[in-house]
């Protein structure tokens, strides 16, 4: 495995750092790297608090479920 580190200020919010985070996977998916790839969040935000920040920020997208 390879590996890419991107440091976020310690400020960022969840809603920030699950921007980046999921824009993060979509270049890795369109890259074709989505498949053999992982993302590890730091200890400062849950797996669920991740998902959470996203959602509620892409409700308001035409696409929303």
């Amino acid at each position: 495995m390879r590996r890419l580190e991107v440091l976020l200020p310690a400020d960022v919010t969840s809603r920030e750092y699950a921007a980046v985070a999921h824009a993060v996977w979509a270049v890795l998916n369109a890259a074709g790297l989505g498949g053999d790839s992982a993302l590890r969040p730091d200890e400062k935000i849950t797996d669920a608090e991740l998902n959470a920040a996203f959602d509620e920020d892409v409700a308001g997208y035409p696409w929303a479920p």
